[in-house]
């Protein structure tokens, strides 16, 4: 038996061990070997020089039977400061795993490390849950009307504006001063 949760099929693709069998069903993959090879297929996607995955977020759609899959991952809000990546899991069947994630410059974290320098491991774990719990507070709420307002007729009108409010455009800075 193999010790790896997959091993690489001829087509690209990845065919489930053993290794990866859920306490569950039988034939069910556990949902931490699908997820690492979409985190792994994230951090592959091209572009992410200077970035840093912050964020991820699964969403499991069906039961992943022990067996082949396929992994793509895609960056679908480019911008300078952030980006966001979509990824999927799929078999013949259809997708069984989606996942979003961001990437952020590592620069604005090294902006944030250097202000951190002078505090204790416990102090800096303080700081960094406080800092995730004030963000997730933040954005909650805009994260669900986003959702919401995305579904309605004039939808691309709010997309459109968070990508603006939040610097998501795929533009250099150059063509957004010059206004092209």
């Amino acid at each position: 038996m193999s010790e790896a949760f997959y091993e690489r099929d001829g087509d690209g693709g990845f065919v489930a061990s053993e290794l990866t069998r859920g306490p569950w069903d039988p034939g069910s993959q556990h949902a931490g070997p699908p997820a690492g090879l979409l985190g792994r297929e994230i951090e592959l996607v091209p572009g992410g020089e200077g970035f840093q995955v912050a964020r991820v977020t699964f969403e499991i759609l069906k039961p992943v039977p022990i067996g082949p899959v396929r992994v793509e991952a895609e960056v679908v809000r480019p911008g300078r400061s952030v980006q966001m990546i979509e990824a999927s899991l799929s078999n013949g069947e259809g997708e069984l795993i989606k996942a979003r994630a961001w990437r952020i410059r590592t620069s604005e974290l090294e902006r944030a490390e250097g202000r951190l320098e002078s505090l204790s491991p416990s102090e800096r774990r303080a700081v960094e849950s406080l800092t995730a719990q004030i963000v997730n507070k933040l954005l909650h709420a805009p994260t669900v009307r986003m959702k919401q307002a995305a579904a309605a007729a004039d939808g691309v009108l709010y997309a459109d504006a968070v990508r603006h409010l939040f610097d998501l455009d795929d533009r250099d800075s150059s063509a957004r001063q010059s206004g092209e």
